[in-house]
């Protein structure tokens, strides 16, 4: 475990951090998680969601996902059957480079750099991503996080 640093009481972290995750339970998992101050929002990867708990709002979001093809035209009709699965705080539509995604809200506990935030991350397919994880900048600011990208775990 590498010292950690802070720069007017603020904890600096690198661009990739060890955090550990839960959703209230006594399950605890860490992993890596990428910062990313380009992301809203914190996001984790369908395994990781199930791994935690939420694996019956995962199987809900694929039924879901297989039924409703384009995420803009349905994405009213869509949002009302989403936010009915127990669990889901919320529904949103997401622009990426690739097109428009749907993301689902849930609620998570994070713990990084010994600081434990209360927040709703997203779950997405994150199988092509080197980190099942991401912390995005409103998780961030929450606690006053400065990143360094020079900064080595």
């Amino acid at each position: 475990m590498t010292k950690r640093h802070f720069y007017k009481k603020r904890p600096i972290v690198g661009p990739v951090e060890e955090v550990v995750i839960s959703n209230g339970d006594k399950k605890r998992h860490r992993v890596l998680a990428r910062i990313d101050t380009g992301a809203d929002f914190s996001t984790i990867c369908e395994k990781l969601a199930s791994s935690v708990g939420f694996e019956r709002i995962v199987r809900k979001l694929n039924k879901v996902e297989k039924i409703i093809k384009s995420p803009t035209k349905y994405f009213k009709k869509e949002k009302e059957l989403l936010k009915k699965i127990k669990g889901v705080t919320g529904v949103v539509l997401v622009r990426q480079a690739s097109g428009l995604t749907r993301r689902v809200f849930v609620p998570l506990k994070i713990k990084l750099a010994n600081r434990i935030i209360k927040t709703q991350v997203t779950i997405i397919k994150r199988t092509h991503m080197s980190y099942p994880m991401i912390i995005g900048r409103k998780d961030l600011q929450k606690e006053g996080f400065m990143v360094d990208p020079k900064r080595r775990r």
